[in-house]
């Protein structure tokens, strides 16, 4: 080791600091081309179908929150202009009107209870996911006997959003022990533990 310094040193900081830059850039314009090849090809990630599955479903939400507030609006002017068209009218027809806003509240209810209803689903179906992707890391974990950087971070992140979710069974009490227990390791060539030559 001491020799590997003794020569960095007759090379000179500036060189050694230098061909480190231009190992980066070499790998950031790899990284850079492989995607513009993949979009050349038509091929796509993994994340970004992912991402586009996710985007859609957001879109649907939306597109129905979007019809229900429309026939909501649609709803409350008509009854607007039929306050407006009865207001000299008799108590019958006040009553009327009092039942038909009765009735939109409750619309309204079932309108909301049907989102809470649709959001529970949604968050039932990231944890059931979440769970599965969780332990099929923690198993790949403890086959191998230690976890890399970029595995423990994954885990954490996904866990925490597990939990989010209302996910908090099994992780805390044992998918989280059992993986933080596990020793780090750096592969050689990752940006922790670069290869030397010795």
């Amino acid at each position: 080791m001491i020799e590997l310094i003794k020569q960095i040193s007759d090379l000179g900081w500036s060189y050694v600091l230098i061909c480190f830059f231009l190992v980066i850039c070499i790998i950031v314009t790899f990284i850079s081309g492989y995607r513009k090849v993949l979009s050349a090809l038509g091929l796509r990630s993994t994340r970004s179908i992912h991402q586009e599955e996710v985007d859609n479903k957001i879109a649907d939400m939306q597109s129905q929150i979007d019809n229900i507030n429309l026939k909501m609006k649609q709803y409350q002017n008509s009854i607007i202009s039929k306050q407006e068209e009865y207001h000299e009218q008799s108590i019958h027809i006040r009553n009327n009107l009092d039942a038909k806003q009765n009735e939109l509240k409750d619309d309204i209810h079932g309108v909301k209870a049907l989102i809470e209803e649709f959001m529970d689903t949604q968050n039932q179906t990231t944890v059931a996911m979440l769970r599965s992707s969780l332990w099929r890391l923690h198993k790949d974990f403890v086959t191998q006997g230690y976890v890399t950087p970029d595995g423990l971070k994954t885990f954490m992140e996904m866990g925490k959003v597990y939990e989010k979710a209302g996910g908090d069974d099994i992780y805390h009490e044992k998918l989280q022990p059992e993986v933080e227990a596990l020793d780090i390791h750096y592969p050689n060539g990752s940006i922790y533990n670069p290869e030397t030559d010795s």
